[in-house]
């Protein structure tokens, strides 16, 4: 899917031998994100009313998009935020039982941003994004304009 392999050809400029490859990868990353964006406005899920495998392979890339390859991965054209169904439709997947007490968005932020030297030699963890509520109700068409679960304070907290 090209919003994987968007993200992962993300490396910048003066760490690539050509812009060519970067730029390219960026054109197809955000084609993809607005491709996706017109379909999660005509269907709930990917794959039309049912949740699938193909929701769940593109959960994790969503969850980290903005908190680390928009900027990290140097993929800032748009935040997922910018995309109203995607944002949604990520939110609602997190809100799934069992699926918020998986994702640890401080973890994910330290492992990318202190594994990547050639990144980010300081080693700086961002504490942003700071205007992302994850427990919003996901209302768009065609989904439950409730929550799924109800967090505890420290789910809400992350």
């Amino acid at each position: 899917m090209d919003l994987q392999r968007g993200q992962q050809r993300r490396l910048p400029r003066r760490l690539r031998p050509l812009a060519g490859p970067y730029d390219d990868a960026f054109e197809r990353l955000f084609t993809a994100l607005s491709r996706l964006e017109t379909l999660l406005g005509e269907r709930r899920y990917l794959a039309g009313d049912r949740l699938t495998e193909a929701d769940w392979r593109v959960f994790p890339t969503l969850a980290r998009f903005d908190a680390v390859y928009y900027v990290h991965f140097r993929c800032n054209g748009r935040r997922l935020v910018d995309h109203p169904n995607l944002w949604a439709y990520a939110r609602e997947l997190y809100q799934r039982p069992g699926v918020a007490e998986t994702v640890r968005f401080y973890e994910i932020k330290e492992h990318y941003y202190t594994t990547h030297d050639e990144l980010n030699p300081k080693r700086i963890v961002p504490l942003g994004p700071l205007d992302q509520d994850w427990w919003e109700a996901p209302a768009r068409a065609g989904s439950s304009s409730r929550a799924l679960a109800s967090p505890s304070s420290s789910e809400r907290s992350r």
